[in-house]
């Protein structure tokens, strides 16, 4: 399975006179070796830099490539709508910064039952700065739908229990590691404490490409887990036999 890798940055700045600066993410080149038969969409205008893509593992299933289609249509549509509002309710004599709008799926594992996508978006409305949110699709090819990550589970909230604790002590790791500090005692909660994982997009992760997930990932936005310049987290929790134990007769096969 080929693995896609995604740099992105978006760097915004509204403060004085000084124009928006946006440092555009290098997207998936459709025309590199191996890649036939992905999606890629890149349109610009003065209003709106729209880009939308998707691998050949999900194009090459019709229903879900539908899908995807469907969600490139309706966010290239509120993206262009958000901008022209913008624009529109500006005086004449204010600047208008055009829009920027990327969704990119990528493939983070594909077994017999299903295929596991994880997409980070990237925007910028007019504000301050830009931001990033996440999106995730777990695809089940028997019954060709889309299945939550808790359907998985014959328990779900087991499941996600048994996960707390590693996933906590891995994001304290991580910001440590951002931060180049230990964290405090004590501190707002968005700073220190761990977000609830119920809210967060969760994937399961075929890192060793064996057809089979080893591991949970868990993709945390800016402001989640601390400040706008710590970026986002990913987050890899190990499926422990407890876990295992709470995959579905249905689903075993790809774990």
């Amino acid at each position: 399975m080929i693995r896609y890798l995604l740099a992105s940055a978006l760097l915004l700045s509204a403060c004085g006179p000084e124009p928006v600066s946006i440092a555009a993410v290098a997207p998936v080149n459709p025309t590199a070796p191996g890649l036939t038969g992905s999606k890629l969409v890149e349109e610009k205008s003065d209003l709106l830099d729209f880009t939308y893509g998707w691998p050949w593992e999900a194009a090459a299933i019709p229903a879900l490539a539908a899908r995807l289609e469907a969600d490139l249509t309706r966010q290239r549509a509120e993206a262009l709508a958000t901008a022209r509002a913008d624009k529109d309710s500006r005086p004449p004599d204010t600047p208008f910064h055009g829009h920027y709008f990327q969704k990119i799926w990528l493939a983070h594992g594909e077994t017999p039952p299903l295929l596991s996508l994880a997409a980070q978006v990237a925007f910028f409305t007019g504000g301050a700065h830009g931001n990033t949110t996440f999106d995730s699709l777990l695809w089940n090819r028997t019954a060709d739908r889309p299945i939550a990550t808790a359907d998985l589970f014959t328990d779900a909230a087991a499941a996600f229990a048994a996960m707390k604790k590693p996933y906590c002590e891995a994001l304290d790791r991580a910001r440590v590691e951002k931060r180049g500090a230990p964290l405090p005692a004590q501190g707002e909660d968005w700073l220190i404490g761990c977000p609830e994982l119920v809210k967060q997009v969760v994937i399961p992760v075929d890192a060793d490409e064996d057809s089979h997930f080893e591991r949970r990932r868990v993709l945390i936005p800016p402001y989640e887990a601390g400040p706008y310049v710590e970026g986002t987290y990913e987050i890899d929790v190990p499926l422990t036999d407890a876990l295992r134990a709470l995959i579905k007769p249905a689903y075993k096969e790809a774990f």
